[in-house]
């Protein structure tokens, strides 16, 4: 159970404010041997961020974050162990994008024009202090495994876009017909020996792709390359 509430101004500044509060029950079952581990996770994971914008087309958007987490057990049956996450980074992006004067009804998908928008992206993101070492966690699948960390990601998204009628309304606002964007992640620094972050290296490749034809179907594919392991 996940309550997230959405960046928001803060008062009348320019900072922005998020958070995500957190439930979860896990209970690990195996067929045919003992059952794992079961743990009840409580977390909090709050973000503070300022963004700022550079000759008009130049995004920088620097943050600090913090996070608290609760764990019924431990990995070690320890029960009640509470841990904290403290870290921050920045994003920064600008945008080249082309119209084209496309209106058609292809396959019932209504297009009325066309744009094309490119997004490069860099990413920062860093783990400055965590309190309780990953591997005595249960791994739930949230957040269960942050750990000193510096990781770069190196980015393109590309998006195809049209203009939709709002019914009732003479307005339109823009949908992404197609989406494909592709991330590159290098981890340097002293780092964790859990998350493979003690050499200077890529890590990670991975790509999104995203359809969204009609306003009931969407259909998304997310694809990682292992750059160590050389697996997908």
């Amino acid at each position: 159970v996940v309550f997230t509430w959405l960046r928001r101004p803060l008062f009348d500044t320019n900072f922005y404010y998020t958070h995500e509060n957190g439930l979860v029950n896990f209970n690990q079952t195996k067929s045919f041997s003992p059952d794992g581990p079961n743990t009840v996770q409580l977390y909090t994971d709050q973000e503070l961020s300022y963004p700022l914008r550079f000759f008009k087309f130049y995004n920088f958007n620097p943050f600090v974050n913090f996070r608290e987490d609760y764990f019924t057990k431990s990995r070690e049956k320890e029960d009640g162990i509470s841990r904290y996450v403290a870290g921050g980074g920045f994003d920064a992006s600008t945008r080249f994008y082309r119209t084209w004067d496309v209106r058609k009804n292809f396959l019932g998908i209504k297009m009325n024009q066309l744009r094309h928008v490119v997004e490069p992206i860099i990413q920062y993101h860093a783990v400055r202090f965590a309190s309780v070492h990953p591997s005595k966690l249960i791994v739930t699948g949230r957040g269960d495994q942050l750990d000193h960390q510096d990781v770069i990601t190196l980015g393109v998204e590309n998006r195809l876009q049209t203009k939709k009628e709002i019914p009732g309304s003479k307005a339109s606002q823009r949908i992404d017909l197609v989406s494909f964007n592709a991330f590159l992640d290098y981890s340097f620094g002293p780092g964790s020996d859990l998350i493979r972050t003690r050499a200077n290296k890529f890590t990670d490749a991975r790509f999104q792709t995203v359809l969204r034809p009609y306003d009931w179907l969407i259909v998304r594919i997310d694809t990682v390359y292992d750059l160590i392991d050389h697996r997908i």
